[in-house]
């Protein structure tokens, strides 16, 4: 019977860490590939649109990361290590995603501001998970 609740454990586990590995292949996709050059579109009038995307992109990653570290048993739900292990997760994501930009795309270019959107992104992630975690019970909550 023990085997059995443990193998429930690591498949809890897994779905947990779900919704973060969908939006990293997510990310491979927005970050990793040519972007479309319309400008006609709206989006491409709006000065520093992309900050504003890279952003939006990492905030909801670290969000997802959160999300999967707090539900599952990994990590024993301790707070510091959750933040610590979420945002070098995030900082050396967004990093990389900036070289590899660099170096594999030549319509695109690293860019150490999209890096600097990146980290406010991933850092204000953190905050509004922790606020959303005292507002919505629902949300998996991480030992105080």
């Amino acid at each position: 019977m023990t085997k059995i609740e443990n193998k429930n454990g690591i498949l809890k586990d897994i779905l947990f860490f779900l919704p973060s590995i969908i939006w990293f292949a997510m990310t491979i996709k927005l970050l990793l590939t040519v972007a479309p050059v319309d400008p006609d579109n709206f989006f491409s009038k709006i000065p520093h649109f992309d900050k504003v995307a890279h952003f939006g992109i990492f905030g909801i990653f670290t969000a997802c990361l959160m999300f999967s570290f707090c539900g599952s048993s990994i990590l024993n739900r301790n707070k510091k290590k959750i933040i610590l292990t979420v945002l070098s997760i995030v900082l050396v994501w967004g990093a990389a995603t900036e070289v590899l930009q660099g170096l594999l795309l030549d319509a695109r270019e690293g860019d150490v501001f999209d890096f600097f959107a990146d980290a406010i992104g991933g850092f204000l992630g953190v905050y509004c998970y922790d606020i959303l975690n005292r507002l919505v019970p629902i949300v998996p909550i991480y030992n105080r």
